[in-house]
């Protein structure tokens, strides 16, 4: 059995799995809201990103890097009205630039928080498998 993967189906899992470990570890500012406040922003990301020909169609997996004072979607810098309207997008969610922050997203799942290479720490909605970062960022177990 791998060590330290999760099959989460929804936010709510999430939240009542590790509502103790982001009380405790949290270091950045992240939002646990319902699967249902998730699951418009994807549905908004998703239908906006294929209207901007950023991706092709829903079923496309997109990677928004979300560095200070930038947005980054599959490694296009958006600029401009485009960066204007994704930004007032990802606001009116609560989704805030910093170090590592970021959203993945596709039709089966919508992730926000901070990626790092072995692990995520924020919320997550949908089907996902996940390796939830513990305080040294890089330890086996899972909260």
């Amino acid at each position: 059995m791998k060590k330290s993967i999760l099959l989460l189906t929804s936010i709510f899992c999430l939240s009542v799995l590790s509502n103790a470990y982001f009380e405790k570890n949290l270091t950045s500012d992240f939002t646990i809201s319902s699967s249902n406040n998730l699951d418009q922003l994807k549905r908004r990301l998703l239908k906006n990103l294929v209207k901007d020909n950023l991706i092709e169609s829903k079923n496309d997996f997109a990677k928004i890097e979300l560095p200070k004072g930038k947005i980054i979607i599959n490694g296009k810098e958006l600029t401009g009205k485009l960066f204007q309207k994704y930004e007032s997008i990802l606001l009116s969610f609560e989704v805030k630039h910093g170090e590592n922050r970021a959203v993945h997203i596709c039709k089966r799942f919508i992730k926000d928080g901070e990626f790092f290479d072995d692990c995520f720490r924020g919320r997550a909605s949908g089907t996902v498998t996940l390796k939830i970062c513990d305080d040294d960022k890089n330890s086996d177990s899972l909260f």
